[in-house]
């Protein structure tokens, strides 16, 4: 895959150095290419012929060597860059005396919504109007109050999930109080929620911060009424009751507004992020984040994105937000994290209505990804609970330049959609386009090493 390991054979001395696995190679303008390396996240430009008509085997100058060895353009010869990762990764997810932890509880499975795309609607649990039980409820405080005695630990979060979970207000308020009013002082407890928001009133959203050390909210738009009221199943004014939610919380609290984004339904989005600029006044406390819808039921009539098409879009729309002075970060290119996804970190788990742990509440619901459950913690014969071992990680990925910066690579759910067929991966392709695609169109805003 890495093309430009070939084109530069002849320009390193290969007893010390070799250009990274993680280098891109992208045409600029003339004669100059740029290289980015999804690693570091440095780029730099040259002019082509200073390395294509190389006719030693070395580096042009001492300067040149360590620029590009600084940048991650190149390493020593001996180091294994991707079992490098893997270590860097594995090491951070296993970490045992993380001062935070992050603990996500399901009261209920059940909606007031029926959104289309939902990758709870067919779970085998929702039959049976699952809604945790006060027998479960105490094990799961109990179980929480252990993880927190661990010694070092700082902050607890909770966040509230779903289903809907404003359908049980009451035993959120219950389950918070109980738990800070038995938790050791030196731990700092906060909230999150996860709500489709039609039920979180400006009076709930008030006893939330005062009662349960409510944080932030997070609230999903589909589009404009006719859209979102199609796409969630809902009538009436239910939409209008969302955004005056979105509006009152904005005042009161950090507010994720999450677009929820599709191939056929972002000229929409630009019109409410328009909407909401007119009825938000003060921004500091609202965080607009544009979001891939992805079709987990594999049958859903939603369309989504190619794999990997995604990050070019969102580029796109960062941009607006900004000219609209929403305040958002916007990085037009990534480097190497070395965690995908917070549940990969050692405390970090799931709790669903029945008491079931997971690594990740999309697997609510399925009996293979269960780990244990809050009445008798964690199973012993479990292996590790994070994906960043060899013999896990997918074999197309280890030799891939993208694999620094993809989410496909670290996330079973994400994978599926990569295909079956070991030899290709669809979400190669598109990814690399969009890499390519973004630094072109933005190289005004990056910092780039010359290379003379």
């Amino acid at each position: 895959m890495n093309k430009c390991n070939n084109l530069f054979a002849k320009t390193l001395d290969e007893s010390r150095y070799k250009w990274s696995l993680y280098n891109i190679l992208i045409k600029a303008e003339g004669d100059n290419y740029f290289v980015y390396n999804t690693k570091s996240g440095n780029i730099c430009s040259f002019p082509y012929n200073k390395y294509s008509k190389a006719t030693e085997n070395t580096i042009a100058t001492i300067s040149d060597a360590e620029t590009l060895l600084r940048g991650g353009f190149i390493v020593e010869k001996n180091i294994d860059e991707f079992n490098a990762l893997l270590k860097e990764s594995s090491s951070f997810a296993e970490k045992r005396d993380r001062s935070d932890i992050e603990v996500t509880i399901a009261p209920s499975l059940i909606c007031n919504m029926h959104c289309a795309y939902c990758f709870e609607k067919d779970k085998r649990y929702l039959l049976d109007d699952s809604v945790m039980s006060s027998e479960t409820a105490n094990a799961t405080i109990d179980y929480i109050l252990g993880l927190t005695k661990r010694e070092g630990v700082k902050k607890l979060c909770l966040v509230w999930f779903g289903g809907e979970p404003m359908l049980q207000y009451p035993l959120i308020v219950r389950m918070t109080r109980d738990l800070l009013q038995r938790i050791r002082p030196e731990v700092g407890l906060n909230t999150k929620l996860i709500t489709n928001g039609l039920l979180l009133s400006p009076k709930r959203v008030q006893e939330l911060v005062a009662v349960c050390n409510l944080q932030s909210v997070q609230i999903s738009i589909d589009g404009l009424k006719d859209r979102y009221s199609r796409i969630r199943n809902v009538k009436g004014d239910c939409y209008e009751r969302v955004i005056d939610n979105i509006v009152f919380c904005c005042e009161t609290i950090h507010t994720i507004v999450r677009l929820n984004a599709t191939p056929d339904n972002l000229d929409e989005l630009y019109k409410f992020v328009e909407i909401l600029d007119q009825r938000v006044v003060d921004k500091k406390n609202l965080d607009v984040r544009l979001s891939e819808v992805m079709d987990y039921s594999r049958d859903s009539v939603i369309k989504v994105f190619p794999a990997g098409s995604f990050k070019t879009v969102y580029r796109a729309f960062a941009t607006h937000l900004h000219s609209l002075g929403f305040p958002i970060d916007c990085y037009y290119t990534e480097r190497f994290y070395p965690i995908g996804c917070k549940y990969f970190l050692y405390d970090n788990v799931a709790i669903d209505p029945k008491g079931n742990l997971y690594k990740c509440e999309h697997h609510f619901g399925e009996l293979e990804y269960i780990i244990g459950d809050v009445f008798n913690g964690v199973r012993q014969d479990i292996g590790p609970m994070h994906i960043y071992t060899e013999d896990r990680i997918d074999i197309r990925c280890k030799k891939c330049e993208l694999y620094p910066i993809c989410k496909y690579a670290s996330c079973s759910d994400y994978r599926a959609f990569i295909g079956d067929d070991i030899n290709t991966c669809r979400c190669y392709t598109t990814q690399l386009e969009s890499v390519v695609k973004d630094i072109k169109s933005n190289k005004r805003h990056l910092k780039i090493v010359k290379i003379e």
